[in-house]
């Protein structure tokens, strides 16, 4: 079975005990699979998803016709099934271990994977200065590294070498108590085949850094939102280029996460410059932001007082890049003097 790929997750991937998939509206709207014509085809896809967020590994099924009819909600209809089998399975890759595999989804349960673990490990480092319980938190952590390294090759297209994982399963953990619950957690699940836009991945990031932040940083998802971006203007860097970073900092739950951000987004930003990816006329990135920036820059600018001359002249004064009304969601509205346009002011 060699010309299979690899499957996309470790087989230790369990998310039994979460019951919440959560539908990513937008994305699966904007999907090839919602514009298939035949609407049993489309509802016995979604019940496929569905069921992979509970078999094991998750975002996996078996291969057989009679087990992909009955978790379709076809029960024995095995002659309904054949006729919208194409259709209801678009998305899935059979792997070399004889299952099949969808990408997104598999993409979206390492992502609850990796929450898990990072649960597991609090939860165990908690029990054994609590109650004295030995905890070996070596093969946790071995098994987080995969787990972010699977998701990594997922989310760039890449190809993931091996899901094996690194020990030994991870399905009971040594030393863990029964008291020690895990969180459970809703989880986005977009479709399958949405397009990985710029906009899309720039949200992301946006989003996740709110979300790091102002939990490890202890600060409010406005502060969070305003850190960033100064964060993404000092380095001149794309929101989206640090979307890894914010998901390794989220898995690591580091203690300082500004810090941390910070001396990713230096490497990142050194990194593209070898490569020649990236501009070094700060006023050329300027020039590109977009509303989410703007607003980032506008919250600094009230904070500290400073603007740099990268980013033209201040709000309220002629030739301000920022939007009219992003300036009056400031306060600026007042003192905005109107852009010439030639002839009479």
């Amino acid at each position: 079975m060699s010309e299979f790929p690899p499957p996309f997750l470790p087989p230790s991937v369990d998310l039994r005990n979460f019951p919440c998939v959560m539908l990513d509206i937008c994305r699966l709207r904007g999907s090839e699979f919602d514009a298939i014509e035949s609407d049993a085809a489309w509802r016995a896809g979604v019940n496929l998803w569905f069921s992979a967020w509970h078999q094991v590994p998750a975002g996996s099924l078996k291969a057989s016709e009679e087990q992909l009819a009955k978790l379709a909600g076809l029960g024995r209809d095995l002659r309904t099934w054949r006729k919208i089998k194409a259709d209801a399975l678009h998305g899935w890759i059979l792997c070399n271990d004889g299952r099949l595999y969808h990408r997104t989804l598999c993409e979206k349960a390492l992502e609850a994977w990796l929450s898990k673990l990072r649960q597991r490990l609090k939860s165990g480092k908690g029990n054994e200065s609590r109650w004295g319980a030995q905890f070996d938190k070596v093969a946790v952590e071995a098994e987080q590294a995969h787990a972010l390294e699977c998701l990594k090759a997922l989310q760039t297209n890449g190809v993931v070498k091996s899901a094996e994982p690194p020990s030994r399963s991870l399905s009971d953990p040594p030393g863990m108590p029964q008291r020690s619950q895990e969180k459970r957690r809703d989880i986005f699940l977009p479709s399958e085949g949405a397009p990985r836009a710029e906009t899309n991945l720039t949200k992301r990031a946006w989003d996740l850094a709110e979300h790091v932040l102002a939990t490890q940083g202890r600060m409010s998802p406005a502060r969070a939102r305003s850190v960033f971006g100064k964060l993404l203007k000092e380095f001149s860097l794309p929101a989206p280029e640090l979307l890894a970073a914010l998901q390794r900092c989220e898995v690591e739950g580091t203690r300082d996460a500004v810090a941390y951000m910070r001396q990713a987004a230096k490497g990142v930003a050194e990194r593209l410059r070898e490569r020649g990816g990236l501009k070094p006329s700060a006023e050329a990135r300027v020039a590109r932001w977009g509303q989410d920036e703007w607003r980032a820059a506008l919250a600094g600018f009230r904070e500290d007082g400073q603007w740099p001359d990268a980013w033209g002249p201040m709000p309220g004064e002629p030739g301000c890049l920022v939007s009219l009304n992003v300036q009056a969601a400031f306060g600026f509205a007042a003192d905005v003097i109107p852009l010439r346009t030639g002839g009479a002011a």
